[in-house]
């Protein structure tokens, strides 16, 4: 993904100063900003690059972010609620504890992220690229899962139940202790370890 007009993007040098007069963001570079305990909703960030910088305990209910990147940003225990993120890529970023439920997220990279605790419940996730990333005790419940792509990422504690995962491939993850319903399995792929303690799991004994 390319961000249009990369070397023609204003950049904004007091962030929390212009949300207070903007609820649109756009064809911005974010650099080096920190915000705390911020509420806004409905805003929306298009065509915009954030690096190095913290974006913590924010309120952000139904925030559209739409063809943006982030890199190295910290976004812990923000609250995204019912939002929309559609050409998002975070790489090298903190998304530990972000409530994310009801939301829906199209076309999203997630690369060398700690993601811990987040919670994505009742979402549609289509598009979804996760690789080398922190995931464990995260809830995907009761989710609509499209074409996604996990490569070495800890689940170890996270919550798939209720979420059909047709041509889901764990075989590189960690997946100990994870919660799945056994209706929702068919299609799944599994290394041949994971698989057999699975089948241990069930009750199932192995001669």
């Amino acid at each position: 993904m390319k961000i249009k007009n990369e070397k023609n993007l204003q950049e904004i040098t007091n962030f929390k100063e212009f949300l207070e007069y903007n609820d649109i963001v756009s064809n911005s570079n974010i650099k080096n900003q920190t915000i705390y305990n911020y509420t806004l909703d409905e805003l929306q960030f298009l065509n915009c690059i954030f690096t190095n910088s913290n974006i913590q305990n924010c309120n952000f209910e139904k925030i559209y972010i739409k063809n943006c990147i982030f890199k190295n940003c910290n976004l812990s225990n923000s609250n995204l609620y019912k939002s929309t993120l559609k050409d998002v890529i975070f790489d090298n970023c903190s998304l530990v504890g972000v409530n994310l439920p009801e939301s829906l997220l199209n076309n999203v990279t997630i690369e060398n992220c700690k993601a811990n605790s987040i919670i994505l419940d009742e979402s549609k996730i289509s598009n979804l690229s996760i690789g080398f990333s922190l995931f464990n005790f995260s809830s995907f419940g009761n989710c609509n899962l499209k074409n996604i792509c996990f490569n070495n990422v800890e689940f170890i504690g996270a919550n798939f139940s209720n979420s059909p995962l047709d041509g889901i491939d764990f075989s590189t993850c960690n997946i100990e202790g994870i919660s799945v319903m056994q209706n929702d399995l068919q299609g799944v792929t599994f290394s041949a370890s994971q698989a057999l303690e699975y089948v241990k799991l069930l009750g199932i004994n192995i001669s």
